[in-house]
């Protein structure tokens, strides 16, 4: 009888102490303490038509960004969220920087196949190759020649075509916020400050700079007009100015 209850007395501890390991990795796999609430918050953030269409998910990456939208079908899309440096900035910032993503899913701007440049690119290295193949002195210069512009052309166009998307959708992502409640110039000013928060945070600062100079454009002209977003010529070469000579706007932002 004593055997048997010092057996189930350390049967017990065993069974104890794996229950308690069991809770601490429970605590340290589960969401932030307002993690489902924040979630939940920004669902009621998207619009009726779209509410059916878009899930809001805390991304799982191992180095996740920010925020971030992929198509994971025909008409349905996942906005991603690293809800711990999600949660460390101001609550208009969080809003402004969602419906941005929001306003590129309005703007049919997220593709499923992000890389779909790449793919053209790798199409043509294969057909060059093929053409190029019974001579094999001219095969290996094809394939730097080949590679080495997809890669420019890719850069070049991903990037241009990166930035104008970006800042019609921070045109319509402040449009959003109006519809929700938010006056002009407090939506302008919480973008604002969350695209200079994340060009501190993110190593290509001068796409935000790009992007904060185009809103400060656009409320130069609302000041001037009182219409909100009127189509302007002189927007969209600033843009493109800045978007094809980046280094020299990097020198004017030095000065």
């Amino acid at each position: 009888m004593c055997r048997l209850y010092c057996f189930i007395k350390k049967q017990s501890s065993v069974l104890q102490l794996a229950c308690t390991l069991y809770r601490h990795e429970c605590l340290h796999l589960r969401l932030p303490h307002n993690g489902m609430s924040e979630i939940k918050r920004l669902k009621t953030l998207l619009p009726s038509e779209l509410r059916s269409q878009v899930i809001v998910v805390r991304s799982n990456k191992v180095n996740p960004a920010f925020i971030s939208t992929r198509k994971t079908s025909n008409n349905r899309f996942a906005v991603q969220i690293d809800l711990m440096r999600w949660q460390q900035i101001n609550l208009n910032q969080r809003d402004l920087l969602f419906w941005h993503e929001i306003a590129r899913i309005k703007n049919r701007t997220v593709s499923q196949l992000p890389n779909d440049l790449l793919a053209l690119g790798l199409g043509l290295c294969a057909l060059l190759v093929e053409l190029v193949r019974p001579n094999l002195i001219l095969l290996p210069v094809t394939l730097v020649v080949v590679g080495l512009v997809v890669n420019q052309i890719s850069q070049r166009r991903l990037g241009e075509q990166g930035l104008r998307e970006a800042t019609a959708a921070d045109q319509k992502a402040i449009s959003l916020a109006m519809q929700f409640g938010y006056c002009f110039s407090m939506a302008y000013s919480s973008l604002y400050d969350a695209l200079k928060t994340r060009s501190r945070q993110d190593q290509i600062r001068w796409r935000y700079q790009v992007r904060l100079q185009a809103l400060e454009i656009c409320v130069r002209r609302n000041e001037s007009s009182q219409r909100l977003f009127e189509p302007e010529v002189a927007i969209t070469k600033r843009i493109q100015n800045l978007i094809f000579d980046p280094v020299a706007f990097s020198v004017e932002q030095l000065n």
